[in-house]
């Protein structure tokens, strides 16, 4: 999906925020800090707002709110999105508007929004939007992680931090993997390997035990959304 890189300008006109594009630094401090790497520094800036924006709206659901009510001949106005949604209309306006200025969705000349058909599909479950959910995730642990680069940091008994401080980071990566799941491992890799996946597998493990006589294997697989993705029927139909 093509999107334009160009940085988000915040205003405040008459108390209410609205968010523009433009494809010029905003303000001198701005200019100063991208002449060391042109435009790269802000332009990352930029992405990683938009990107925690996406993750959002991948939450609450919104890219799905906004392709059930509208449609390119029947754009939605913030309050259907919202309604739709569950969320509230003043919030919901101003997340239509950063996915507008990213050129993630289309707005209309009346402030109407709109997903276009070939972006739907990607924008509602695809693998390009729940990536973005895993900003979060890491983001949570942020103060901590900063704490532990320090000299005098807590890394005395263990190295770094722990998985159980990344709170959901299996969840995310569960929904991302059922997501391939679907989308290439069913449908492609698994046909390839024959039309006897099993006895395949069978052999080799064979193989693997052959060559490794002491081995004991243990295995099991700890996304539990292994069975929704349907990965499980397939192998054992």
């Amino acid at each position: 999906m093509r999107r334009a890189r160009v940085p988000l300008v915040c205003t405040d006109s008459s108390l209410e925020l609205k968010w523009t594009c433009s494809s010029h630094h905003c303000n001198k401090d701005s200019k100063a800090f991208a002449s060391v790497l042109p435009g790269v520094p802000v332009q990352i800036g930029v992405d990683g707002i938009l990107s925690a924006s996406i993750a959002l709206g991948n939450r609450l659901q919104l890219f799905q709110a906004l392709a059930k009510v509208s449609s390119e001949e029947n754009p939605a106005t913030p309050a259907q999105v919202a309604k739709e949604s569950g969320c509230k209309e003043r919030y919901v306006k101003e997340w239509l508007s950063v996915m507008a200025a990213g050129d993630l969705i289309t707005v209309t000349e009346d402030e109407k929004f709109y997903i276009k058909k070939e972006h739907i599909a990607d924008l509602t479950g695809g693998m390009s939007v729940l990536f973005h959910s895993f900003l979060p995730v890491f983001m949570r642990v942020y103060d901590q992680l900063s704490q532990v680069f320090k000299n005098e940091g807590p890394l005395v008994l263990r190295a770094g931090l722990s998985y159980s401080e990344y709170t959901d980071f299996f969840t995310t990566l569960a929904a991302f993997n059922e997501v391939v799941h679907k989308k290439h491992l069913i449908p492609d890799l698994l046909p390839a390997l024959g039309s006897n996946i099993k006895a395949s597998i069978e052999t080799v493990a064979t193989c693997f035990f052959f060559q490794f006589p002491l081995t004991h294997s243990v295995s099991y697989e700890r996304h539990v959304m292994l069975p929704q993705s349907g990965l499980w029927d397939f192998l054992f139909r």
